[in-house]
C-alpha cells in the first residue's frame, strides 16, 4: 500500500512512502538527521505555496547539499490541494 498525496493532513513528510523515491528518512538519510521533527506531517512543511523545513541547522555543503537539491528538485513538482490524502494498492 501506498499514500497518496491530496492535502498532505495524514502523511509523515519524512517517515510514510507516499512519493516515488520512496520514505524521505532512507532517500535523504543527512536531511532527516537534520530535521527537528521526524514525524512531522506533509502540511507541516508546507505553506502558502512553499516549502520551509525545521533544521536544527543549515545543510552544508557534500552530501547535505546534494540531497537538499535532489529534495529541492522532487518539490519544485508538487503542491497540496484540498483532497484528502489517500491510500492505492500497488502490484
Amino acid at each position: 500500500m501506498k499514500r497518496n498525496l491530496g492535502n498532505g493532513r495524514s502523511i509523515k513528510c519524512w517517515e510514510d512512502d507516499w512519493h516515488e523515491s520512496g520514505p524521505w528518512n532512507l532517500t535523504f538519510p543527512r536531511l532527516y538527521a537534520l530535521e527537528t521533527n521526524h514525524s512531522c506531517l506533509v502540511v507541516d512543511r508546507y505553506s502558502q505555496g512553499h516549502w520551509s523545513w525545521q533544521c536544527r541547522r543549515n545543510p552544508k555543503d557534500g552530501e547535505e547539499g546534494s540531497q537538499l537539491a535532489a529534495l529541492m528538485e522532487i518539490l519544485s513538482h508538487l503542491s497540496l490541494d484540498s483532497n484528502p490524502d489517500y491510500w492505492t494498492w500497488e502490484a
